[in-house]
């Protein structure tokens, strides 16, 4: 359950084993029901979490659960053509409800309480007394399935919506068919009474929305606009207004008098099943198939609160400037920005059609830009969440964007072999840069603004004149392509990775190139810092660029598949990830490991903290969720805490704590666990017999402590560490700095 005010989990049940089809909140207490394919209806505390009662009784799926007007009973609907009855202060069964002849699907109390409506598979609609649970009437008439049922206000009228294209209104006390409705051109899903109870809306199969008058049984209105079918309609508390729900992933706000659209509410990713107003009307709530509930300004039509992160792959994460707000974007097509301290997500943005690839801040971080597989550029504004310019002129996917150093600019370039740079006032295209024969991969800026760098496909980097769009320099790369493309803090020279792991260093006034590291297998490189990361093995190695020195070899990945390696802004520190699902981050004057963070699930994307003292790691992963973790500094420099995490609505805050522990004696973990350094070792990590060389380190870090120890296990103490330290024996040379490892 969620707060409406911050959209903060409240609590989280996990009572039900199998999927929860149908919700109500009780009228008068804090108590919520809810019915489960797992053939059960529960009552839960809305303030605690806790069930209250746990039903059994129904032998097959619940489909539907409803309070009555009062709250003091229950009524479910199932699959197995029964209904029943509960009492909520007993916590009991009070009535079985047979009759149907096959599976129920909708249940609802007329407004007093007194008797319950509920329709079926079988065709019928059936009247019950609430107090005795007797069948009243049989309404008979629809051709086909009976979808759903509603009493109108003032309990005097039935309505039925049906697969048979048709709603039919009945007398609720002689259950004689007063009007059919009919006009849709297929299934009609949903029907619902406006509060005067003086019009009927119904929702179908065949994309529109009908307003009906129940004087006359004449259709007012058809509300056309949705491209697929719709799932539900409701009526605004005032009645002046319905909203629809629809498989084609939007909501739509209709103006009743008018019968003309006036909002559309687009922002879901897959379809929207149901649709609410609240009670004062000025916020409509949507729930979707993409996980997602969301909370709209009624009269802007913007999305105002979302109760999940990303539901699919991050595909990039960057930092403002300032380093107060991280933005990331998605295989689901929005992008979201989080407040960095406390993790919330301020904004999702939508109205990218599909994938998100790319993002980027302004140097002033006021603006925000995303380019998706369509081609389009979108920038907004940080502090609204607004959506200030759209810019189309790429035919094909964005792989990047860039802004200029002054803003006035944006550089993109597109799997259409172009790089294309953009007026950020008017989102006016400026020149579109022809040459490459390929995609273009990668931009970047010079430090002064004057010059671009793109990379191709077609092995090649190219400088362009950003003021005349002139292609001044062509460098041609290796047979494997160019991996990345980098100018140096002074902008007179160019990095360029290639696909053979070569490092080349490119003069821009003169064009010309020398090799940098040869015969070295180059995995990345930090311009600031003027040291790269090659690998070999299991183990990657620190090399000076400018003299080709080695500097340093970091051995602790157990799987040589290192699809993520990124420096830090000053190039101090390097985080690496392989396929072994960990993190690890060295220092770059040290050569060691100062944390190994143990990853939840696949990592898709890493960025630092663009302010140096921060030393913030937010980390994207391919199921949606995004982290942060800070690398602190209070004394101990290799201190690792995760900040939060961000996974499908829930937010995680918490300090980490030591995992790795197996291979180490019950005296060594004990001393451990008594200085706080550890915590329960998890399943997934390394057997016990593989002895650890980072808590090897930490347990000499604890040995002098351990002396102090009062009683006479501070011997035995001794003597286990001393043993551990023995048994890896290079940790003697790597005293100054102690890892740790952490786990998501």
């Amino acid at each position: 359950m969620y707060s409406t005010s911050n959209w903060e989990v409240q609590w989280e049940s996990s009572g039900h084993s199998s999927d929860v089809f149908s919700l109500s909140f009780s009228p008068k207490s804090n108590l919520i029901a809810s019915g489960s394919s797992d053939k059960m209806v529960r009552l839960w505390d809305v303030g605690t979490g806790d069930c209250c009662f746990s039903s059994t009784g129904h032998d097959r799926i619940i489909t539907w659960v409803v309070y009555s007007p009062r709250g003091d009973q229950v009524a479910s609907a199932s699959n197995d053509k029964t209904l029943r009855l509960w009492d909520v202060s007993a916590g009991k069964h009070h009535h079985t409800l047979k009759g149907h002849t096959n599976f129920v699907l909708h249940v609802a109390y007329s407004p007093m309480g007194n008797d319950i409506a509920s329709c079926s598979t079988d065709k019928t609609v059936r009247l019950w007394n609430a107090e005795t649970g007797t069948c009243r009437r049989t309404l008979n008439g629809h051709r086909d399935i009976v979808k759903s049922v509603v009493y109108s206000p003032q309990g005097d009228q039935v309505a039925s919506a049906s697969d048979d294209r048709t709603v039919r209104l009945w007398n609720a006390i002689t259950g004689t068919c007063l009007h059919v409705l009919t006009g849709h051109a297929s299934s009609v899903r949903f029907a619902v009474f406006s509060p005067q109870g003086d019009q009927v809306a119904s929702a179908s199969k065949d994309k529109t929305v009908k307003l009906w008058d129940l004087e006359t049984g004449t259709c007012r209105h058809t509300l056309s606009g949705h491209t697929n079918y719709v799932n539900s309609v409701v009526y605004s508390p005032r009645g002046s207004s319905v909203a629809s729900a629809s498989v084609d992933g939007t909501a739509r706000l209709w103006d009743v008098e008018a019968g003309s659209c006036l909002q559309t509410l687009s922002g879901h990713s897959k379809v929207v099943r149901d649709v609410a107003f609240s009670p004062a009307g000025d916020q409509v709530a949507t729930r979707g198939d993409d996980t997602t509930v969301r909370l709209w300004d009624a009269e802007a039509g913007t999305s105002r609160h979302l109760s999940s992160g990303h539901v699919a792959r991050v595909w990039s994460v960057k930092y403002s400037p300032a380093g107060d707000q991280a933005a990331s974007c998605s295989k689901d097509g929005t992008v979201r920005l989080w407040d960095v301290e406390t993790g919330a997500c301020r904004y999702i943005l939508t109205g990218h059609i599909r994938e998100v690839y790319s993002v980027a801040f302004s140097s002033q971080g006021d603006m925000l830009a995303s380019s998706d597989n369509y081609g389009v550029i979108r920038l907004w504004d940080v502090q609204t969440g607004s959506c200030r310019l759209i810019m189309k002129e790429h035919i094909n996917l964005i792989f990047r964007i860039a802004y200029s150093p002054r803003d006035d600019q944006i550089a993109s370039c597109s799997r259409d072999s172009t790089v294309r740079l953009w007026n950020t006032t008017t989102g006016e295209c400026i020149h579109t840069l022809n040459g490459h024969d390929d995609f273009v991969k990668g931009i970047m800026y010079s430090p002064g603004g004057d010059r671009i760098a793109s990379r191709s496909n077609d092995k090649t980097v190219r400088l362009w004149d950003t003021t005349t769009g002139d292609c001044l320099h062509i460098f041609i790369g290796s047979r494997e392509g160019i991996t990345s493309v980098a100018y140096m803090p002074e902008g007179g020279k160019v990095i360029i990775l290639g696909g053979d792991k070569t490092l080349r260093m490119i003069d821009v006034g003169t064009g010309t190139s020398r090799h940098m590291l040869p015969g070295i297998n180059v995995r990345a490189y930090s311009s600031r810092g003027g040291v790269a990361v090659s690998s070999g093995d299991d183990t990657l190695h620190l090399w000076d660029i400018e003299s080709g020195e080695h500097l340093h070899s970091l051995a602790g990945h157990v799987d040589n598949d290192f699809h993520v390696i990124i420096f830090s802004p000053q190039g101090r520190r390097v985080a690496t990830c392989s396929r072994d699902n960990t993190i690890r981050v060295w220092s770059v004057a040290w050569g060691q490991c100062l944390a190994v963070i143990q990853a939840h699930s696949d990592i898709s994307s890493i960025t630092w903290s663009t302010k140096v003292e921060l030393n913030y790691l937010v980390i994207g992963f391919d199921d949606g969720s995004v982290a942060m973790w800070q690398m602190m500094d209070d004394g101990d420099p290799h201190h690792v805490r995760m900040r939060w995490r961000q996974t499908k609505g829930e937010l995680t805050v918490k300090d980490a704590s030591i995992q790795d522990v197996r291979g180490l004696s019950q005296a060594n973990r004990k001393l451990l666990e008594q200085r706080g350094a550890v915590g329960k070792p998890t399943p997934h990590f390394r057997e016990a017999s593989k002895k650890v060389l980072d808590m090897a380190s930490v347990v000499s870090s604890f040995k002098s402590l351990s002396s102090g120890m009062d009683g006479g296990s501070s011997s035995a103490t001794n003597t286990s560490v001393e043993r551990s330290e023995q048994h890896v024996g290079q940790v003697k040379e790597l005293q100054p700095l102690k890892a740790r490892r952490y786990t998501m």
